[in-house]
């Protein structure tokens, strides 16, 4: 098979075509979701507790409503559930303003019979965003953190259960995603060097 080169640079999936920005991430992921259910039923298992039937799911992108932002993913089944994803490429959580932005969109805050959350996806480890998520619950919404590696772990147990067309699907999300994302905090790699000597150096009072 025959490379396919991108400005000089190996196209390994098809998403790659669409392009390495955080809205390019997300509108894949989306498109994923909508495209393989099984993916989408362990997605839901995972972030709300529930399969939903998804016959009846709908997936939007980029929805705008005055005074509430602009959601990243909103994922809706009418009556049964509706989740919220404000996706980011690297180690920055959303901000509370931000989460409470969305918390009280009318379009979100009508449908308080559904189960409903707000999901902050990012490149952090659990252990990280569940320290320095700045809110937990919101307007009675549960705000959740789940990563991109995360997300990565759903796609490649989706692909055991689901039909040869969506497995090739998963494959080129999980090869996408696999080049994009570090899966680590680049600060965590900094090292500190303190210089040691003996004597007191001039102008100092410690050694």
């Amino acid at each position: 098979m025959p490379d396919l080169l991108l400005h000089g640079r190996r196209i390994d999936s098809i998403f790659h075509l669409l392009g390495e920005h955080e809205n390019d991430i997300t509108y894949s992921v989306a498109w994923a979701l909508a495209q393989s259910s099984c993916f989408l039923a362990a997605f839901l298992r995972k972030t709300i507790g529930l399969s939903g039937d998804e016959s009846n799911v709908v997936i939007r992108l980029q929805q705008h409503e005055k005074s509430g932002g602009i959601t990243d993913i909103e994922i809706e089944s009418p009556g049964k559930f509706f989740v919220i994803v404000e996706a980011k490429r690297g180690w920055n959580l959303p901000s509370r303003r931000q989460l409470e932005g969305y918390a009280h969109r009318s379009s979100f805050a009508v449908r308080n019979k559904a189960v409903r959350r707000i999901l902050a996806l990012t490149e952090c480890s659990p252990e990280h965003a569940v320290q320095h998520l700045e809110a937990r619950r919101l307007n009675g919404v549960e705000i959740l953190p789940i990563s991109w590696k995360e997300m990565a772990q759903l796609a490649a147990q989706a692909k055991r259960e689901c039909s040869h067309a969506e497995k090739r699907l998963l494959d080129e999300l999980l090869t996408y995603l696999r080049g994009l994302m570090t899966m680590q905090n680049i600060d965590s790699n900094w090292v500190y060097v303190v210089s040691l000597g003996s004597g007191t150096p001039e102008g100092w009072k410690i050694s």
